[in-house]
């Protein structure tokens, strides 16, 4: 293999691309547990309600509310024939709002998808779960194997998801559709804390219902791929658990790493000061995907500037 059909995963650790600012948007997400096989637009392709997917397509444009499939590991094609009929009893569905105390979320069942067209998705987008199902008591796993979008994913990530799930019996594994990022298989999005994670094949264990390091932190889907940037340096130099919460402040404007090329943002942990953290914005050039051709992305390098301003061990 030559390094240029190499897998994206493979170029991108050469290219020494960093994982922290990579995560996508959301405010929110829901989970929608699907058996049958998913075509490369997982939801378009999906066979369920036309209306339920139009509805949920549009959430993310206008209220921050991302919806992705899951389905049990290794769980992939099976009954097919009888979700495609509408004849599925019932599906899981998980649904959470982000956010810097670690997210809420709520876990359940539902026989018909339709029922989603009555959940008030601008209200989750700001906060408000619907009344559904029961809290969620520990952390969910959402792995990406989505081989119709990505080798990688189908490769490493269902792997990785496997091997998890033997590793950790105890924890709660999903499959999941497209998160983006291929190019980090295998790749994991947490409920309901909203944070991502890359190269988890390096990750080691972590114990059922905790997060990897943050060295393999990719970023908060709720906050700015700057911030996420400047997030995963505090984390990272402070050793902080994931259950930690920090709390971000961004400059006035600042919407995505294309119109600043360098921005410092404050982060208050709550037990070791607030820090400042200057990011800056450089390019990278590489395949996004396997078999694609080199793209040019921003990417972030986050510094932090000096010691902490002040320890509030009573800010919340």
């Amino acid at each position: 293999m030559t390094s240029t059909d190499a897998p994206c995963s493979h170029r991108s650790v050469d290219n020494h691309e960093p994982l922290a600012g990579s995560a996508p948007s959301a405010r929110a997400w829901i989970v929608i547990e699907h058996l049958g096989p998913w075509g490369r637009d997982a939801l378009e392709d999906s066979g369920l309600n036309s209306d339920c997917v139009e509805h949920l397509r549009t959430a993310l444009d206008t209220h921050g509310v991302r919806t992705i499939l899951a389905r049990p590991s290794g769980a992939r094609r099976e009954s097919a024939h009888s979700e495609r009929g509408g004849l599925v009893p019932s599906r899981h569905v998980w649904v959470a709002a982000c956010g810097p105390s670690g997210g809420i979320g709520r876990h359940g069942q539902m026989t018909d998808v339709s029922t989603l067209l009555q959940w008030d998705l601008e209200a989750l987008g700001q906060g408000v779960l619907p009344d559904f199902g029961v809290p969620m008591e520990e952390a969910w796993e959402f792995v990406c194997t989505h081989g119709k979008r990505d080798v990688c994913c189908a490769t490493s990530g269902r792997g990785y998801a496997l091997a998890r799930q033997a590793a950790a019996p105890d924890a709660h594994v999903r499959e999941c559709s497209h998160l983006g990022g291929h190019r980090f298989a295998p790749t994991c999005l947490f409920l309901p804390s909203g944070r991502l994670y890359g190269r988890l094949d390096a990750a080691g264990f972590y114990p059922a219902g905790s997060e990897p390091s943050a060295d393999f932190l990719r970023g908060a889907s709720y906050l700015s791929p700057a911030a996420q940037a400047a997030d995963q340096a505090v984390r990272l130099t402070l050793a902080m658990p994931a259950s930690a919460p920090t709390h971000l402040t961004e400059p006035d404007g600042l919407n995505d790493g294309l119109n600043n090329a360098s921005t410092t943002m404050t982060v208050r942990t709550p037990q070791q000061g607030t820090w400042r953290v200057t990011c800056t914005a450089n390019t990278i050039e590489a395949p996004a995907s396997c078999g694609a051709p080199p793209t040019v992305r921003t990417v972030w390098q986050a510094e932090i500037a000096g010691a902490p301003s002040g320890v509030h061990p009573d800010n919340p």
